[in-house]
């Protein structure tokens, strides 16, 4: 009777360690340690190589698009334009020809200039605007309009064409804020290329985003 009851004693006690032996170690003070988590089959996230940015893709097939990471914005333009540029630039064209207009003239196609101004002094935006003017060429402003782009207030001024031999359609100028720099965009063009082209023009105001800077 002895030996048995012995026997079941030592059958418990041998269970007891093994279920030790699978669960943890034991250490000196007797505590049962949880068994290390086993990461052999954790998958880690996609490192698709955009940082926090989503990579943005055109509304169709007619359009490009164009991100600027480092200060923080992309829009579309035409897919047939050309575009010279770089995702950290500070003067970015978009041009319907391939061709750089001559000194003080006109592209002989359509032509969107977008430059990426210091504001320093912290000014506001008709601030600026009014300063910069002075330190510019006189213009004659044909018309003023305040509008918005992707929410935030902006400013669009059209001046008489620029002087020269050639037809050319009125300058546009548009003028928004963006964190401590002031954005503006041209848009010049001979006749008929001008018109036919400024419904793109538009289309690039409409599609301009906001992303995290670079």
């Amino acid at each position: 009777m002895k030996k048995a009851l012995l026997l079941v004693v030592f059958l418990i006690l041998a269970g007891l360690v093994l279920v030790n032996a699978q669960c943890g170690e034991t250490p000196d003070n007797g505590v049962v340690l949880p068994p290390e988590p086993d990461n052999g089959n954790a998958v880690a996230p996609p490192d698709n190589g955009a940082g926090n940015n989503e990579i943005v893709q055109p509304s169709s097939s007619d359009y490009k698009v164009y991100a600027n990471d480092l200060y923080g914005f992309n829009l579309e333009y035409p897919a047939n334009w050309y575009l010279l540029g770089e995702a950290d630039s500070t003067a970015i064209f978009f041009s319907s020809k391939d061709e750089e207009p001559p000194m003080g003239g006109v592209s002989l196609g359509a032509r969107i200039e977008m430059f990426v101004l210091a504001n320093d002094e912290g000014l506001t935006l008709d601030e600026w605007i009014e300063w910069s003017a002075s330190e510019g060429p006189e213009k004659n402003i044909m018309q003023t309009e305040e509008i918005t782009i992707a929410g935030v207030d902006a400013v669009k001024e059209t001046h008489d064409p620029v002087p020269g031999p050639v037809e050319a359609g009125p300058a546009i100028s548009v003028y928004f804020p963006l964190n401590s720099k002031i954005i503006r965009i041209n848009y010049t063009g001979r006749e008929p290329e001008y018109f036919n082209q400024l419904s793109n023009l538009n289309h690039l105001l409409e599609t301009i985003q906001f992303q995290p800077a670079g």
